[in-house]
């Protein structure tokens, strides 16, 4: 009798140690899939997309984002050569909306300053012009980077966020995100190109931070 109660206590050992694997199983398999979720929508969320980006601002409730990026002229119709960007570096004291479209003369555009918080940053609206040499290299660079990316999964906590349209033959494509490995670039690219012509921007870098925020 004694053995056959030793055997019992056994048996219940066993089925609690399988129900404890089992659990661990559940859990390990709830994680990997809420981490592969996470990961295919943040992948998702990162990539360039097809139409405008003032919809999907609006949908997901992005105000900020969606009121700087509504500062800058809005493209017609038909979608002519240019693009639009909203630049918001995260330890920075002004965030950035900029426009620029192709004309026969060479490129026109406008940058609009804003104050992260009242009191702190730049303020002001500067319409300026570049040559078509210069607007052409940037634009290829552009797209060369847009062609080069698919989407990032990563997590970034911080940099610079930005809101990206590139209007191109009738064409508008859109993305939003702070990947360093494109949306900086992107940033760089286009402040780099465009500060030739606006002086207002000499006191920050290519990510739009202050200079000397990092020294």
């Amino acid at each position: 009798m004694q053995q056959r109660a030793w055997l019992k206590y056994v048996h219940w050992f066993g089925y609690f140690a399988s129900l404890v694997v089992v659990i661990e199983f559940i859990a390990i398999g709830y994680v990997a899939t809420a981490e592969w979720m996470g990961r295919s929508a943040r992948s998702d969320h990162t990539r360039m997309h097809d139409g405008p980006l003032l919809d999907r601002l609006k949908s997901d409730q992005d105000n900020e984002v969606a009121n700087l990026l509504e500062k800058t002229p809005p493209f017609s119709d038909r979608y002519q050569d240019g693009l639009r960007m909203v630049s918001m570096p995260s330890f920075g004291d002004t965030y950035f909306s900029i426009s620029l479209r192709r004309v026969q003369a060479g490129a026109e555009g406008q940058i609009i300053f804003t104050p992260v918080r009242s009191g702190l940053g730049s303020s002001g609206s500067f319409k300026f012009k570049m040559a078509s040499s210069a607007y052409a290299r940037l634009v290829a660079e552009l797209d060369v980077l847009s062609a080069e990316w698919t989407s990032e999964a990563s997590f970034w906590t911080d940099g610079t966020r930005v809101a990206y349209e590139r209007a191109k033959n009738g064409h508008l494509t859109s993305g939003l995100g702070n990947s360093p490995n494109f949306y900086g670039k992107i940033n760089a690219a286009v402040f780099n190109a465009i500060r030739p012509s606006v002086a207002q921007l000499s006191r920050f870098e290519n990510d739009g931070h202050p200079m000397g925020t990092f020294d």
